[in-house]
């Protein structure tokens, strides 16, 4: 074989290697969070979802969204200059027998920052809040504590934390009407 043939081959297969390492960060990466968003649900053969909110965290952005009779919360990751799929691109099914539809998920983010999201749907028009109760664990104590979330005209709900700053054990999901009366209640242990 001649030294231009051999060259020709090494040069081929060179730029195929390239191009197999490089092209997931082509592909999967948008300039904007939103096509980053839209980019995964495609790719996943779901949504278009309508985006109920937006939540922007230190290393990412999450859509809170539905989808026909399905829910999701899909966490967006911040690049150096693009962003990226995190994780959840998919949808849980909103129980319309029952009250409150949720899940909970975790993914890591980085090294620092492992995201945890406890979210759902509220079918019951008579809720108006959410509320988890939670064990927070720190490293001499343990303290309950709860977290509010006032629903919106969406009906959709999120709490979410950085697990690797702040350890909560999950006690207790309920949904409250305006008078503080507890109309559903999910117990997680």
């Amino acid at each position: 074989m001649n030294k231009r043939l051999q060259s020709i081959i090494e040069w081929t297969i060179a730029a195929i290697l390239l191009v197999t390492a490089v092209y997931p960060f082509i592909y999967y990466g948008s300039f904007s969070a939103l096509k980053a968003y839209q980019k995964s649900e495609q790719s996943y053969h779901y949504g278009p979802s309508e985006i109920l909110e937006v939540i922007d965290f230190p290393k990412g952005r999450i859509f809170l969204g539905k989808y026909d009779k399905w829910f999701s919360a899909h966490t967006i990751k911040k690049g150096l200059i693009r962003w990226y799929p995190g994780g959840d691109p998919g949808g849980y099914p909103i129980k319309e027998n029952e009250q409150i539809s949720s899940t909970w998920s975790g993914s890591r983010i980085s090294d620092d920052y492992y995201l945890y999201k406890v979210y759902g749907y509220v079918n019951n028009s008579d809720i108006t809040t959410v509320t988890l109760e939670v064990e927070w664990i720190k490293e001499d104590k343990t303290e309950n504590k709860v977290l509010e979330y006032k629903l919106k005209d969406h009906r959709g709900f999120i709490f979410y934390w950085n697990e690797n700053e702040t350890k909560y054990k999950l006690e207790t999901l309920r949904g409250l009407d305006t008078n503080g009366n507890i109309l559903y209640e999910q117990d997680y242990q």
